[in-house]
């Protein structure tokens, strides 16, 4: 499938370097369906490709998106069993795009993604699984001042 995306991307007020992009094509391929074709992208990412097992036995599903040019833009990938989001990534190149909103978007209605873990100071995230009814559930921080909020969406 591929998808123009027209998604209305808003200003950020969180980072200053963020600029709006337009007229690019994206196509989101579902990573268990079309494994063998995708995954010399799933081996290329470092942390995509600890999940390639699990990709193809299917406990984890999810899509990649690629742009027209056969490049590999990002990622959305979703633990099968308890709906948890364990990646969602879009490469810096391709932010501004609306190809985060594509991909929690699938994510949700595709895999029924439905919660999530988030670095408490990654702030534009945050924003974005808010946008996307997820709801702060608890937050974990450690010793070292790292953390986490554990977000869900009902």
């Amino acid at each position: 499938m591929v998808i123009y995306i027209t998604e209305t991307v808003d200003k950020s007020d969180i980072d200053k370097n963020f600029k709006v992009k337009h007229d690019k094509k994206f196509k989101l391929i579902d990573a268990k369906s079309n494994f063998n074709s995708i995954k010399r992208y799933i081996k290329s990412d470092s942390t995509l490709s600890k999940y390639v097992n699990d990709i193809k036995n299917g406990s984890i599903i999810g899509e990649i998106a690629i742009d027209e040019n056969e490049d590999f833009a990002g990622y959305i990938i979703v633990i099968k069993d308890s709906g948890m989001i364990e990646q969602l990534y879009v490469y810096k190149e391709y932010r501004g795009y609306g190809l985060s909103n594509s991909l929690l978007r699938d994510g949700i209605n595709k895999y029924n993604a439905r919660q999530l873990n988030v670095y408490y100071d990654n702030l534009v995230a945050i924003r974005l699984y808010k946008k996307f009814g997820f709801k702060e559930t608890f937050r974990k921080i450690y010793g070292n001042g790292n953390g986490y909020i554990h977000m869900e969406r009902k």
